[in-house]
């Protein structure tokens, strides 16, 4: 199996996602979610992080790497982008 980033539709390669974070981002408060895909994708699992922390980051890929091998699917959200009272 390759290594390689597998692209669906046209090339996004140049854009802002694949330039160093450290470059534009500082700070980036997020939420996870990790939903239960069987139960109506009830919320299982919640947690708030700093997208911009590079060991958020690698806590997020366990986290990833986790629900996804227990059937369980995951979900991301930048926190200025929720409605207040919207997460408990």
């Amino acid at each position: 199996m390759s290594n390689d980033l597998i692209i669906i539709g046209p090339d996004i390669r140049s854009g802002d996602e694949f330039k160093p974070l450290k470059e534009f981002n500082t700070h980036f408060p997020a939420y996870v979610f990790v939903l239960d895909i069987k139960q109506d994708n009830t919320i299982i699992k919640q947690g708030e992080f700093d997208y911009a922390n590079f060991e958020h980051r690698k806590w997020l890929g366990k986290l990833t790497f986790w629900a996804l091998s227990n059937g369980y699917s995951i979900e991301t959200v930048a926190k200025k982008d929720v409605e207040p009272g919207m997460i408990d």
